[in-house]
Formats: structure tokens, C-alpha cells, sequence
């Protein structure tokens, strides 16, 4: 059976946890599968990747969610009251919709004892993820939801979906002292700026979305508040996205493995290793990546020719495949202690299982994808010995590397809708959350 492929869907979307949740998830249930980032802000685009890469599920953020929802012909109740999907699954050659941030953010509370059921519930925010929380507080039969918000009407209009109370972030000071569920969806250092958590009672429960940086923890600690990351509500939504895919449950303590990888595993990295099929463009991305980032640039396919005085080609004329496999992996291990470094490598270097473990070590590892025919369109056959073969013997090299693709890269960057300073543009959007100083 073929490896099923998923991703996550967003920009910026390099901080997500998802893949390491679902690689855990996978292999707890024995699922051969790969998930893996992919950087798209538009909907439509995203929907394109998602047939051209052949996913069998994938998941979705911001900015995505609500345009997904209005190109999608199929919805799940909650995505259709919500307005919003996360969630995309293929059955019977139909795409659905899902959203499971509802279901999240209640099984988040659950888990932490503090069932929404006839509870007191003061919502901050009034965007995608507030409107998420509304809807499945209201599911949970919450006895009072109350939204608040910087600007009183769009916490009135999302107020009244749920049959609540709409108000200013200012104008707290009847909801505060009340409320038994506090859950924040303010974007990030917003919350922070917000003077009345002090005014919060001692048993109330303050679930925050924003995981990254979150601004609410240390204070309502030390009011003696209950407070919750939103790791826990991004942990649930996930769980129930799985099952959507797999048709399984995963346990609640293979969950919480999952999330203490997640929590150890984004490290950040010095160096971005750039793959893809012959043609993506690594070497004229690479080059413009590295003039952006004032970083050294390699390119393995030339290194190797410099150094054995002959063209790839003629490489696998007079000595064979795999004498070129073997100066491939040769040269890639030489890279090893480098610092600040872009490294393209050859479009079929990461079939071998040592180079992808040590590329995966190197730095933060993007594909850059094109569709077949843009790759085939950019190359210059003479120094491409594979170009040698059948069309359709390239096609079916083509599908069978993009599998490897799936299995070593973090994020996957489009290359074929512009040009390399703009391909460029789009690795330096995520870049602040995978480098370090």
C-alpha cells in the first residue's frame, strides 16, 4: 500500500506543530504516512496542492480557513455554522471540509476538569479561533457566553451566533468577576496589554490559544487562576482531525507523548537545505537566499563535478549510477560542521535513508516544488542523464521522489509562480521561527 501523504496549510506556518503530532500519531497506530508544512496563503492554491500532491487529508490555518470554506461544495456541520474549515479530507474522489477547533477547545477544558456545561464563559476576541471557541462552548450548553473584543461590534455580531453578550475589551468589569471560563483569543502580545485578568476570581480557568507566546500565564498564576496553554487545544483539534482521516482514535496517553515531542522537537537551525526534482530551481533559489541572508551557498551537484573534472553526465556515462551516489553521499557528509549555510543537493540524493537522517540534522529542509512539466520546461538535457529515460519513465521517477520528498522535508515552499528573489521572499517569511542567532 502507497504512503498516504498530509500537510498543514498556512503562512507563515514553519511554527506549526502538526507534523510532529501526526508522525507520532502515525506511528503509534502503525500508519505509514508523511505530513509535512506547506507555505500557502490562498485558498484556491491550496486546493491545487492538494490534488497535485495527491494528499489523502490535510489541515489548515490562518489565513486559510474561512476562503477554504467558501470554495469547498461539502462541510461538516460545525464548519458550516463556524464558517470556517481546518480540516480537509478526500472520500470517494469528493473533498470535505471539517473544522475540529470547536471540539478542541471543549475537550481541552474537559481534560482539565472544567466541564462547559452550565458554566459562566467570557471569550477575549472576536476573529476565527474566538468564533471556534463560541460555537463549541454553546454545543457544550455553556450558561453564558459573553464575547468581548477591541471593537464592540464584532464582538456583538459574533455575541449574537451564539446567543450571548457582545462588549469592549474596556467594559469588563461586571463579566470579569463572574466568569468560570475565560478562554483568549487575542493575537500575540494583545493579551498582554489587557489590565483586567487581576479582577478574575481565584477558581475561574483561563484556557490561552496563543501558544508560542503566550501573555497570560504568569499573571493569572499568580492570582491563584487556573490556567491552560493552548498547546492542549491545538493537541485535541488534532486528535479529532486523525480520527476524520484514519477512522481511529488516539489514546489520551499516546496524545500526551506526541505533545512532549512536539514541545522538544522545534529546535531551531543555522543552515536551510533545499530539495526538490531536477528543475524546482535550488541553485538560482539557493544563490538568491543566500545573497538575502548573507550566508555561504553550496550546491552539491557542482561541487561533485568540480571536484572529479567531469560533467554529471559523463559521470554516469563512464563510471555508472552508483559511483555518482557514492561521491553524491560523499560530498553531502562533507558539509557536516557548517554554519550559515544554504545546501542544495540533487534532485535524487534524499532516496538515500543516511543522506536524508543527516540533511534532516544539517538544517531546516525545504522543498521547493513545481509541477513535472515546469521542471522538465527549466532544464537543459545535456547535463541531466535522467532526462535520457521515457516520458514516462521520468513520470514515474517524478512521483516516486516526491515520496522522499514527504519524508525529510519541514516545509514545502511553491517555486513555480515566480521568480528565484521572490521564492526566495517566501523562505525568509518563515525563516524567524526555524533560525537561530
Amino acid at each position: 500500500m502507497a504512503m498516504k501523504r498530509h500537510a498543514v496549510f498556512g503562512r507563515p506556518v514553519m511554527h506549526s506543530l502538526s507534523p510532529i503530532l501526526f508522525k507520532a500519531f502515525f506511528g503509534t497506530c502503525g500508519i505509514d504516512a508523511a505530513y509535512i508544512r506547506i507555505s500557502e496563503p490562498r485558498a484556491a492554491q491550496a486546493l491545487m496542492l492538494y490534488d497535485e500532491l495527491g494528499l489523502s487529508g490535510a489541515n489548515a490555518t490562518s489565513p486559510l480557513k474561512q476562503d477554504l470554506c467558501r470554495l469547498l461544495s461539502s462541510h461538516d456541520h460545525m464548519a458550516m455554522e463556524i464558517g470556517a474549515v481546518n480540516t480537509l479530507v478526500s472520500r470517494n474522489g469528493n473533498l470535505r471540509g471539517y473544522n475540529t477547533d470547536a471540539f478542541g477547545v471543549v475537550a481541552a477544558l474537559q481534560e482539565a476538569n472544567c466541564h462547559p456545561l452550565g458554566k459562566r464563559c467570557l471569550i477575549l476576541g472576536a476573529g476565527g479561533a474566538a468564533r471556534a471557541a463560541a460555537f463549541g462552548l454553546k454545543k457544550a450548553e455553556a450558561a453564558e457566553i459573553i464575547v468581548a473584543n477591541r471593537t464592540r461590534e464584532k464582538a456583538m455580531i459574533l455575541a449574537e451566533l451564539v446567543d450571548g453578550v457582545g462588549v469592549a475589551l474596556d467594559q469588563l468589569d461586571i463579566a470579569l468577576p463572574r466568569a468560570e471560563i475565560v478562554v483568549s483569543c487575542l493575537p500575540e502580545g494583545v493579551a498582554g496589554q489587557w489590565p483586567g485578568i487581576s479582577s478574575l476570581p481565584r477558581g475561574c480557568l483561563v484556557l490561552e490559544a496563543n501558544y508560542r507566546a503566550p501573555d497570560l500565564k504568569d499573571e493569572t498564576e499568580s492570582i491563584g487562576a487556573r490556567y491552560l496553554g493552548g498547546e492542549r487545544w491545538l493537541l485535541h483539534q488534532a486528535v479529532e482531525a486523525f480520527t476524520i482521516f484514519h477512522g481511529r482514535r488516539v489514546s489520551s496517553e499516546s496524545a500526551r507523548h506526541a505533545l512532549n515531542s512536539a514541545r522538544q522537537s522545534m529546535v531551531k537551525t543555522t543552515s536551510v537545505v533545499l530539495i526538490g526534482f531536477m528543475g524546482a530551481g535550488k541553485t538560482t533559489v539557493g544563490r538568491a537566499l543566500a545573497r538575502r541572508l548573507d550566508f555561504d551557498f553550496v550546491d552539491t551537484d557542482q561541487a561533485i563535478e568540480q571536484n572529479a573534472g567531469m560533467s554529471i553526465s559523463e559521470i554516469f556515462a563512464t563510471k555508472g549510477e552508483a559511483a555518482f551516489r557514492e561521491l553524491e553521499l560523499a560530498e553531502i557528509l562533507r558539509q557536516r560542521g557548517r554554519r550559515r549555510t544554504i545546501l542544495s543537493v540533487g534532485g535524487g540524493a534524499v532516496a538515500n535513508k543516511d543522506i536524508r537522517v543527516f540533511l534532516k540534522s544539517f538544517g531546516t529542509v525545504v522543498w521547493l516544488y513545481a509541477p513535472l512539466g515546469t521542471c522538465l520546461g527549466r532544464v537543459d538535457d545535456r547535463n541531466r542523464p535522467l532526462l535520457h529515460c521515457s516520458d514516462e519513465a521520468i513520470a514515474r521517477l517524478y512521483q516516486e521522489r516526491q515520496d522522499t520528498y514527504f519524508q525529510t522535508a519541514d516545509l514545502l515552499v511553491k517555486a513555480d509562480d515566480g521568480d528565484p528573489a521572490e521564492v526566495a521572499a517566501r523562505i525568509l517569511n518563515e525563516a524567524s521561527v526555524f533560525f537561530r542567532d
